[in-house]
C-alpha cells in the first residue's frame, strides 16, 4: 500500500511540474509588442518598357538595370529588331520604389 502511494504522489508532482513548466511557454507576448495589425508595409511597384538602341555588332545585353525617378530594378530582354544596321531592343519587367 504504501509503494502504491508514493508512485501515486510521484506522478501527481511529475504531472503538477510538467504542467507549471509548459504554461511558461504559451503565456502572452508582452503588451508593448508589436501586433500585426500595428506594422504597416507600403511596396510601391509598376511594370517598365524601354526599348534601347544598339550598333550592329556591338552586342545586345539579355538584362539591363533600370534607375530613374526613385524606381529601380532589372529589366529583362523580350524582343528585338534589326533595321538599317540598328538593333531596337525591347526590356520589359517591373521596378520598385
Amino acid at each position: 500500500m504504501r509503494i502504491k502511494r508514493t508512485l501515486s504522489l510521484a506522478a501527481l508532482s511529475l504531472a503538477l511540474t510538467a504542467s507549471f513548466s509548459t504554461a511558461a511557454v504559451f503565456a502572452d507576448a508582452p503588451t508593448n509588442a508589436p501586433k500585426s495589425h500595428d506594422i504597416d508595409i507600403t511596396a510601391a511597384v509598376k511594370q517598365v518598357t524601354v526599348i534601347n538602341y544598339y550598333n550592329v555588332g556591338d552586342g545586345v545585353p539579355k538584362s539591363i538595370s533600370y534607375s530613374q525617378d526613385g524606381w529601380n530594378g532589372t529589366l529583362v530582354l523580350v524582343s528585338y529588331e534589326n533595321a538599317n544596321g540598328v538593333i531596337a531592343a525591347r526590356y520589359t519587367g517591373n521596378v520598385y520604389k
